[in-house]
């Protein structure tokens, strides 16, 4: 999936009051596919947890 296949986005931001200049830019996270089943990193974050208990 890429950018251009989005039609809504959000934004997900992380700060830290004093914590410097350092800024990273992550790949976006998709909850869903085009088909409207869970992404594959979404898939194995569910995965995951489960497997943690």
């Amino acid at each position: 999936m890429t950018y251009e296949d989005v039609t809504l986005a959000s934004s997900l931001v992380e700060a830290v009051k004093n914590g410097g200049e350092e800024l990273k830019i992550l790949p976006p996270f998709f909850i869903y596919d085009q088909t409207r089943r869970y992404s594959p990193e979404m898939q194995r974050l569910y995965e995951d947890r489960a497997a943690k208990g």
